[in-house]
C-alpha cells in the first residue's frame, strides 16, 4: 500500500520539481539580466512569479534607474505566457532553433513613466537629431494631432508637459498566435495610458513572428487599429485653444479646416460633424487596412494621401460613422507618383493618376551620399539624362535619384527602394534648386 502511494505521488513530486526548477530558472535569468544591465542601469525587482501550472512567469515591482541620471521607471507587474511550462524550461533551445509556441503573450501592468524626467528630454533631443523630411503624404499622419494648434507643426515633449501631463501609467497586453504550416502570426496588442487614451491593434504577419522582416519586407499586412479617447483630447483642446486665444470649439473648427487643406480633400458634411463631435467629446476611431498588391512599405513616403488611401484599402469609422472615400472630393494639384508594374486588385477603383513603372535593373549609384553635386539650371536638365541629381523643392523636401527623362513641365527621377525602383515625377515649377553629380 505504501508503495502504491509513492507511485501515485511520483507525478506530483515530478511536477513540483519541474515547477521549482522553472522558478529557479526565472530567478537566475532575472539576476543575470540585472548584472548585464548594471553598466547602463540599476535594476531591481520585488519577487518572482510562476503560476501553479507553470504556463505564466514574471516579476513583480520592477524598478529601473538609468546610470546616467536618477530617473526611476517602475513596472508593478510583468508577465509572460506560453502553452505550458515545458516551453519556458527549454526556452533558450527553442529560440536558438527559431521555434515559437503556438500562443505566446506578454503583459505589462502599470508601467510608471514621468515625461518630466531627464531621460525623456534626452530621447527628444536624439529624435530631433534623426529627423528627416522624406515623409510625403505619410507626414500628415505624424502631424495630424497638431493641425490648427497655432504655429505648432508637431507636438513636442514640452507641449505635452504644458498640457498638464506628467506621471503616466501604461498597461500593455500583447499576444500572438503562430501557424507554423502557413508561417503566419496573428498579433494583437491592447494598450492604454490611464486618463489619456487606449488602443487595440491586430495584424496578420505573413512572415510569421519575424517582425523585422514583416515591416521591412515587400508586403504590408492586413491590420486593424481602434483608438479610444479617455481624456487626452480635453487636455489638447484646452492647450490649443489657449494658444489661439479662442475656445475649444473654435480650435476644433480650425483643426478641421487645416486637415482638409493638408489632405486636399472635401469630406461629406456628416463625416465632418462626426469628427467634430469626436474631437470635442471623445469616443473611438476604427481604422482597417486591406492593402492591394501594389502597396509596398518602401515607397509610401512618396505618395499623396489620396493614393495612400487607395493602395492601403483604408477604411476609417469615427464613432461608428464610416468615411466613404469614394465620395470625397479631392482638390488641388499634387505629384502623381504611384506604383504599377505589380498586379492590383481587380476590385480596385479605376486610377486616374499616372502609374510609373517599377524597374528591377535601374543603374543607380551604390551610395548617393558619397557623390559631389553642382547646381545647374532646370532648363539644362535634359543635358544630364542618366546622371545622379539632387532636387530641392519649394516645400523644403530634398530627393536624390537617377535623372530618367525631362518633359515640358516635369523631370522624372528613378529612386531606389527595397522592392526595386520608383519613377518619381517632380514639377519644374516646384523646384527651388537642381544639382547634378560631377
Amino acid at each position: 500500500m505504501r508503495i502504491l502511494k509513492i507511485i501515485l505521488l511520483l507525478p506530483v513530486l515530478a511536477y513540483g520539481a519541474a515547477w521549482a526548477y522553472l522558478w529557479y530558472e526565472v530567478k537566475t535569468g532575472a539576476d543575470d539580466v540585472v548584472k548585464m544591465a548594471s553598466p547602463f542601469a540599476k535594476i531591481s525587482y520585488g519577487s518572482v512569479h510562476v503560476s501553479l501550472l507553470g504556463d505564466e512567469i514574471g516579476l513583480d515591482n520592477v524598478l529601473i534607474t538609468p546610470a546616467i541620471n536618477q530617473d526611476e521607471f517602475r513596472i508593478e507587474k510583468l508577465r509572460l505566457n506560453a502553452p505550458n511550462m515545458l516551453y519556458f524550461i527549454s526556452a533558450n533551445k527553442n529560440l536558438e532553433k527559431g521555434d515559437f509556441p503556438e500562443k505566446f503573450g506578454m503583459q505589462i501592468s502599470r508601467l510608471h513613466l514621468n515625461i518630466n524626467s531627464e531621460s525623456f528630454s534626452m530621447l527628444e533631443q536624439m529624435s530631433k537629431q534623426g529627423e528627416t523630411t522624406e515623409a510625403g503624404g505619410m507626414q500628415i499622419l505624424f502631424d495630424l494631432d497638431a493641425f490648427g494648434c497655432g504655429d505648432i507643426k508637431t507636438f513636442t515633449l514640452n507641449d505635452y508637459r504644458k498640457m498638464g501631463m506628467g506621471d503616466i501609467v501604461i498597461d500593455v497586453d500583447a499576444n500572438s498566435e503562430y501557424d507554423q504550416e502557413r508561417n503566419t502570426a496573428l498579433v494583437s496588442v491592447k494598450a492604454g495610458a490611464e486618463g489619456l487614451n487606449r488602443i487595440e491593434f491586430r495584424a496578420e504577419l505573413k512572415n510569421g513572428l519575424n517582425m523585422g522582416s514583416a515591416v521591412a519586407g515587400s508586403d504590408i499586412p492586413k491590420m486593424t487599429l481602434s483608438m479610444h479617447d479617455t481624456g487626452y483630447y480635453k487636455l489638447r483642446n484646452a492647450y490649443c485653444a489657449d494658444l489661439n486665444d479662442s475656445d475649444g470649439e473654435a480650435y476644433v473648427d480650425r483643426h478641421i479646416q487645416v486637415l482638409s487643406e493638408k489632405l486636399n480633400a472635401k469630406f461629406q458634411d456628416e463625416v465632418v460633424a462626426a469628427y467634430k463631435r469626436f474631437m470635442l467629446a471623445g469616443g473611438g476611431v476604427d481604422i482597417r487596412i486591406n492593402p492591394s498588391p501594389a502597396a509596398k512599405p518602401g515607397g509610401l513616403q512618396f505618395y499623396a494621401f489620396e493614393d495612400i488611401v487607395k493602395m492601403l484599402g483604408l477604411d476609417i469609422a469615427i464613432n461608428g460613422k464610416t468615411i466613404k472615400f469614394n465620395e470625397v472630393k479631392w482638390t488641388g494639384s499634387r505629384p502623381q507618383a504611384t506604383v504599377s508594374g505589380r498586379a492590383e486588385s481587380k476590385k480596385s477603383p479605376p486610377q486616374t493618376a499616372q502609374r510609373p513603372t517599377v524597374k528591377r535593373t535601374a543603374k543607380l549609384a551604390p551610395s548617393n551620399s558619397a557623390l559631389v553635386y553642382k547646381e545647374i539650371r532646370t532648363a539644362d536638365a535634359g543635358k544630364h539624362i542618366d546622371s545622379m541629381v539632387e532636387v530641392s523643392t519649394l516645400d523644403g523636401k530634398v530627393r536624390r535619384g537617377l535623372l530618367e527623362k525631362v518633359s515640358d513641365n516635369r523631370i522624372y527621377l528613378v529612386i531606389k527602394l527595397s522592392a526595386g525602383t520608383l519613377s518619381y515625377p517632380v514639377e519644374l515649377q516646384a523646384i527651388s534648386k537642381l544639382r547634378v553629380s560631377n
